[in-house]
């Protein structure tokens, strides 16, 4: 699960730095951090997982959703 972390990860931050419209990023930022995405999808199966997972799973979402939110935000002011 760590790896398609990752790799989700790592696919919007190319997504967000293609970007060339404020509203095509804005798109993204609902689609990758918004109830639907990926990332919410797996924060609420948590309690799926085991207890040696969740904190490790759930601490890896959160870095994700930060970085993405930070570089949103960043990239905003530059478009």
């Amino acid at each position: 699960m760590e790896q398609e972390l990752e790799t989700r990860g790592q696919e919007a931050l190319r997504q967000v730095h293609a970007a060339r419209r404020l509203a095509e990023l804005e798109d993204l930022r609902v689609q990758v951090l918004g109830k639907k995405s990926f990332f919410h999808q797996i924060l609420k199966q948590l309690g799926s997982l085991s207890l040696e997972e969740r904190p490790r799973i759930g601490a890896v979402i959160h870095q994700w959703k930060a970085r993405l939110e930070e570089a949103i935000a960043q990239y905003a002011h530059l478009i």
